[in-house]
């Protein structure tokens, strides 16, 4: 019998007659749920530790000039956000796993608690260093909020309805990601700063209480010995790459993020040769060596990256190029907000009704490509209601993933692996989020510094609050235009890879 190391390798097809060829892939049946309960009695349970997530990873944004203002530190308050992304990310991984092993109802509690104490440092701080440490472990939970959330869904629905769950787990995740500055401007302006880090308690505590509505989950056989030696390599992988990464997007490129990256390299090699023999990895590379788990992980990589630096570097491009407003770019972004929930609600309806999953990202990527390369070349010459449909359409395209993603990683990596599975694909989100900004940024800024000092003026002039109009008139519009196309043209190599990914997904359909 293999340890409880590894995840149970995929039943053949003879061993389980219900799962049978489809073209080149596979049909599979999952185990059923011990216990399966309506959509009231489990989605507001499971929805609010992830809505919690999501809020503390936003909703500092618009407070962060009032935070540099109080505490006098402009130079590092970015690493306010950056502080937060890091540690959930190798958070995730290990909850994951360790909910495996311990219970994901327990864990996801844990994380609750970790999380509120993390918000209540941030409030009470004097300094910028205080408010850091304070959001380290404010995502040392919020990586559990995030990956124990889509996990527990297992254990109270069946696969296919699950597909349903994940598609309105996404329309909130979107609306949570496009609230949260908007509710912490109106806090910071109104209450302080401070309260941005405490409007999230009480949604903490409410999480807490309505997990006891949620059945105790199984757990792996045996005895659970926690992986430090793991954990200390996944976050000499992960820390270096992310901060890497962000130097290489911005302005501080050369040696010391080549050197960053490079230390990345190293321990993720020692991380895949360590977590091989280790009992309960936190980091699994028998998972990921699953055809189904890896391409899942390398969709989710593509979807973090293209979302994330779309959303990052749009509204700079609609001020630039279209001259909007502030106001008005915001505006520019409902549409997209919209699409990204009716894209994951409808696929998760199409997944509970025929079982298909493949199909529907593959095809939803493969338009996004093309809505990419068509904003890129011919954003200049479209109005606002041509824009507004053009960004609804790619993201209802990139509403397709996730749902798809979560589900078929955690079918083939059989259910005692089901948390390790969610950890592992919010890993590679989060990673795939820090790359597609590096790579998209760095294009960008590339092209304008080889347009000359006038483009590299101009930017500068309207992150100051230059009016916008005057900057379009400039000589250096030109090259801001092609410097956007480039970019996002650069960017729409994500999704296709993704596409890629998807159509050659072994697991096919959910009998």
């Amino acid at each position: 019998m293999p340890g409880p190391s590894c995840p149970p390798s995929p039943p053949s097809d003879d061993a389980h007659p219900d799962r049978t060829p489809i073209g080149q892939g596979k049909v599979m049946s999952s185990p059923q749920p011990a216990r399966q309960m309506g959509f009231l009695q489990v989605y507001p349970v499971v929805v609010l530790p992830m809505f919690l997530a999501l809020i503390d990873q936003t909703i500092v944004a618009t407070a962060l000039p009032d935070i540099a203002a109080a505490t006098g530190d402009l130079g590092n308050v970015s690493w306010v956000m950056l502080a937060y992304l890091i540690s959930a990310a190798i958070a995730a991984p290990c909850y994951g796993s360790m909910g495996d092993w311990l219970g994901k109802r327990k864990m996801l509690r844990v994380a609750l608690v970790i999380s509120a104490m993390g918000s209540l440092i941030c409030a009470s701080a004097t300094g910028l260093e205080q408010i850091i440490v304070g959001r380290v472990i404010q995502g040392l939970g919020g990586g559990g909020l995030m990956a124990l959330s889509h996990a527990l869904i297992a254990d109270v629905v069946p696969a296919r309805e699950r597909a349903r769950y994940q598609g309105y787990f996404s329309a909130t995740g979107m609306v949570a990601s496009t609230a949260g500055p908007v509710i912490g401007g109106l806090i910071s302006h109104t209450v302080g700063w401070e309260g941005v880090f405490l409007a999230p308690l009480p949604v903490a505590v409410l999480s807490f209480i309505l997990l006891y509505r949620l059945p105790e989950s199984a757990r792996a056989p045996g005895k659970y010995r926690f992986d430090l030696v793991g954990l200390l390599l996944l976050a000499g992988t992960v820390a270096p790459l992310l901060v890497g990464l962000d130097f290489l997007a911005g302005e501080r490129a050369g040696m010391a993020a080549i050197g960053l990256v490079l230390v990345a390299i190293v321990c993720a090699f020692a991380l895949f040769r360590y977590e091989k023999h280790a009992q309960a990895p936190v980091f699994s590379p028998a998972l990921i060596a699953d055809p189904t788990v890896w391409r899942c992980c390398a969709m989710a990589m593509c979807h973090g990256a293209t979302l994330v630096a779309f959303l990052t570097f749009l509204p700079l491009h609609l001020r630039l190029v279209h001259g909007y407003d502030s106001v008005t770019a915001g505006l520019m972004l409902v549409p997209f907000s919209i699409g990204i929930g009716l894209g994951s609600m409808t696929t998760g309806l199409l997944i509970s009704r025929t079982g298909r999953t493949a199909m529907f990202p593959a095809m939803g990527l493969s338009v996004a490509v093309i809505g990419f390369i068509a904003l890129a070349w011919l954003s200049p010459m479209l109005d606002s209601i041509a824009l507004g449909g053009l960004f609804l359409v790619i993201a209802v395209c990139l509403g397709t993933v996730m749902a798809v993603v979560l589900i078929s990683a955690q079918l083939a990596s059989g259910p005692e692996r089901v948390g390790a599975a969610a950890g592992q694909v919010q890993l590679s989100r989060s990673l795939g989020a820090a790359l597609g900004t590096a790579v998209v940024g760095a294009v960008l800024m590339a092209a304008l510094r080889h347009g000359g000092d006038g483009a590299g003026t101009l930017v500068n002039a309207l992150r100051d609050g230059a009016d916008a109009d005057l900057a379009r008139d400039s000589s250096s519009l030109r090259t801001v235009q092609l410097g956007f196309g480039l970019a996002f043209s650069a960017l729409a190599v994500f999704p296709a890879i993704g596409a890629l990914m998807a159509a050659t997904l072994p697991l096919r359909r959910i009998k």
